[in-house]
């Protein structure tokens, strides 16, 4: 009776386990897909950027030739599963100027709203209902948005992100303005 119960074990752990192997995302395989997120947009595509992961922890080294393009790089290696943090130390501008910490905040809260799926499975970067500026230490989230669990989840990330910063939102919910304090 022993042996039948322990068969029955091994079969649920070798079937449990393959199902986690099944899904696992390899740090090759973030690397991999990266590099393909890279390749999809326009502006940062041609650039030379160097992708390493490990851990869940992306390392991009890069020079670009502006705040936007890091920016998106950074919201591009933030939208994917399997990734938790990014490291931006080595992407620098071409005056070899470091990246603005307002630049990396932006990425990130970009990014995030996608890797959580905020707006929907089908929304990517370059078509989020929501736009993310910082001026005066003050993040300004601006849009028009589906649901008030949406906008929520908006100004959530945001402070997540940004820990100190004051977060003025300027949504709105399709049936209405919906403002925040």
């Amino acid at each position: 009776m022993k042996i039948g119960k322990a068969k029955r074990s091994f079969l649920l752990f070798f079937l449990c386990g393959y199902a986690v192997i099944a899904f696992a995302l390899t740090d090759a395989d973030l690397v991999r897909n990266i590099q393909k997120k890279i390749a999809r947009f326009p502006q940062v595509a041609s650039l030379p950027v160097k992708v390493q992961v490990q851990n869940g922890v992306a390392s991009l080294a890069a020079t670009v030739d502006s705040e936007s393009q890091a920016q998106l790089l950074i919201a591009i290696a933030t939208s994917l599963q399997g990734i938790n943090d990014v490291d931006v130390t080595q992407l620098t501008l071409a005056n070899q100027q470091p990246i603005s910490s307002n630049t990396v905040i932006i990425g990130k809260i970009i990014g995030t709203y996608v890797h959580d799926q905020v707006f929907g499975a089908d929304k990517d970067i370059d078509t989020l209902p929501i736009s993310v500026e910082i001026s005066q230490g003050r993040i300004f989230l601006r849009g028009v948005l589906d649901t008030k669990p949406q906008l929520v989840a908006s100004i959530i990330i945001a402070r997540k992100i940004s820990h100190f910063m004051q977060i003025i939102s300027i949504l709105s919910v399709r049936a209405g303005a919906v403002h925040l304090p």
